[in-house]
């Protein structure tokens, strides 16, 4: 058993919060499961807390754990290929995934490596944590499978993690894509954040921090 420290009560003053306010209900009980008493821990691990916008997100501290995996090595695609693949007068439009990562289960023999403290309980991740070092590589390649089919269909997509922009020759066919699109990704099981992401077909769309504009062909 390996235990580190956990700061999360000493430096967020949450000790007076419910455990869900920091999780969302839509995290419990899907990513988060308590550990019985009296389980061989593999490994407890500290918990942080990234206060974002409008939510907060739970990062685990997993140096000791990411120390003893070997990362494959692997590229993102880049931002770049908006250059190539985009034609002047294109529609666009975009996906975000809604805690990206979380989509993916992790088989519950690793649960145990995947532990962490709260409130004198023990809990752990049963779906891919922020801070694993292989989750990155894990889930651009989930996202590489549909990109990859959806090319094969004719479609002009570049897949940043849980971020996804789809060009489209005419407002038509944007709208008839994404409607496809849309099905395909509650087929596979993932969960759009609808706030973020643009399903409304444009010709002027902002995709990670940039700002796209088919009209001025930039």
């Amino acid at each position: 058993l390996v235990v580190f420290d956990n700061h999360i009560l000493q430096l967020f003053h949450i000790e007076l919060l419910p455990f869900s306010f920091l999780l969302g209900d839509s995290w419990l009980p899907s990513q988060i499961t308590r550990i019985p008493p009296h389980t061989d821990f593999r490994c407890i691990s500290p918990l942080h807390v990234v206060e974002q916008k409008d939510k907060y997100r739970l990062i685990l501290d997993l140096r000791k754990v990411n120390d003893a995996i070997i990362v494959p090595k692997f590229k993102y695609e880049a931002l770049n290929r908006v250059a190539d693949l985009a034609r002047q007068g294109d529609w666009m439009f975009s996906i975000e995934l809604k805690s990206g990562y979380h989509h993916v289960d992790i088989h519950p023999s690793c649960w145990t490596f995947l532990s962490f403290e709260f409130d004198g309980c023990t809990y752990a991740f049963r779906s891919l944590p922020f801070g694993l070092a292989t989750a990155p590589f894990v889930f651009t390649q989930l996202i590489k499978q549909l990109a990859r089919r959806w090319r094969e269909q004719g479609v002009r997509v570049i897949p940043y993690v849980d971020d996804i922009l789809f060009l489209c020759p005419t407002q038509a066919h944007a709208q008839a894509t994404c409607q496809r699109i849309v099905i395909d990704l509650k087929a596979a099981g993932l969960v759009l954040n609808s706030k973020k992401s643009k399903l409304i077909p444009t010709q002027h769309l902002r995709f990670l921090g940039v700002e796209l504009d088919t009209q001025a062909g930039r």
